[in-house]
């Protein structure tokens, strides 16, 4: 018998949080609350000895993003999403995110200011504001990101549009209405 192939869910594929493997339609879904680090995921892959595909977007979480674009979009990630305070080669990457074919993703963390984004926003398909510094699940909600989930917002605006913006960590139905 064949092994169904397995989708890794969670946006995160460097350290973010996870939901339960479960099957449906005869496919594993899975997402594994160890994957910490690239090593790991390839381990994973290679352990489960099956087809492993990649649910949409992948907000990839490590150092030197753009060396590992093509592997996740091989996998079938159609949306790459990179930390700006990850990659020394932010427009480079993201050019290479699209020439796979994929939508281009940057993350922005809580303490980086927007102005490092104003180069690449051309490049861009989706803004994540992380509402919460990355690293583990559970975390508070931080006030001191709604300026600049609005500040971006005007910042797109003026360009035209056409970027979807997103907000990530400590989201509930008490936050949601703040972080709009």
């Amino acid at each position: 018998l064949e092994k169904p192939p397995v989708t890794l869910y969670g946006r995160s594929m460097g350290g973010g949080k996870s939901g339960k493997a479960v099957r449906k339609n005869g496919a594993a879904r899975a997402a594994d609350p160890t994957l910490r680090s690239l090593s790991q995921i390839y381990t994973f892959m290679r352990r489960a000895q099956t087809p492993i595909y990649f649910v949409s977007p992948t907000q990839i979480n490590f150092l030197m993003p753009g060396w590992f674009i093509g592997p996740f979009a091989k996998a079938g990630s159609d949306t790459l999403i990179v930390h700006v305070e990850s990659d020394f080669h932010l427009d480079r990457t993201l050019r290479e995110i699209r020439a796979l074919g994929c939508k281009a993703g940057v993350c922005i963390n809580p303490a980086t200011p927007v102005w490092t984004l104003e180069e690449v926003l051309p490049l861009v398909d989706l803004v994540l504001v992380m509402t919460v510094n990355p690293g583990f699940g559970g975390q508070m909600y931080l006030p001191s990101t709604e300026g600049k989930i609005r500040a971006l917002r005007r910042l797109i605006d003026q360009r035209g549009g056409g970027i979807e913006l997103e907000v990530d960590g400590g989201i509930d139905p008490l936050t949601a209405p703040r972080a709009v």
